[in-house]
């Protein structure tokens, strides 16, 4: 599996489990975080599918039926409200966004569950340090996936240790 399967899991899951939840998805360019989306629809869409197996399955809405009475929140998947190539909106008021690198797109945010940096190592001190307040009232946690880039910037610090008063990233 490549990290960002793993990542994008880890966001359909934040938004599933720990609703309401905004989750974003910070990439280096718009389409990068167009794909990032992509991955997240499939995995949502792939969860509304039966499992291919020996024998016959039962659909979610046979299962459903079957169950009548049981907890049914255990059962329902919650469904698209709104989509777009960048957005995906849940209706247990979870929300995925994904944006690009920019200090300027960023602002705004807040009470983010969860912050997932692709191509960390190219992310500006700066830009960084926009991001961390999103964090902090929610107890959010942040994500950060890369590759080295050089010996400079936040994640290269982070890389080696604790940073900011003691505390890792």
């Amino acid at each position: 599996m490549g990290k960002t399967l793993v990542a994008a899991t880890l966001a359909l899951r934040t938004a599933l489990l720990e609703a309401p939840a905004l989750v974003l998805v910070l990439t280096p360019s718009e389409r990068q975080s167009s794909e990032f989306m992509r991955r997240i629809k499939e995995l949502h869409e792939a969860l509304r599918q039966p499992l291919n197996m020996a024998g016959r399955v039962q659909s979610l809405y046979e299962k459903q039926v079957a169950e009548a009475g049981k907890d049914d929140d255990y059962f329902r998947l919650p469904a698209k409200t709104r989509e777009s190539s960048l957005q995906l909106h849940l209706d247990n008021g979870s929300r995925i966004i994904g944006l690009p690198a920019s200090e300027g797109k960023i602002r705004g945010y807040s009470s983010v569950a969860l912050l997932l940096i692709d191509e960390a190592s190219r992310v500006d001190d700066a830009l960084y340090r926009a991001m961390r307040p999103m964090l902090a009232v929610s107890r959010g946690r942040p994500l950060a996936l890369s590759t080295p880039f050089g010996s400079r910037r936040w994640f290269h610090d982070a890389d080696r240790g604790p940073i900011e008063g003691g505390h890792a990233h």
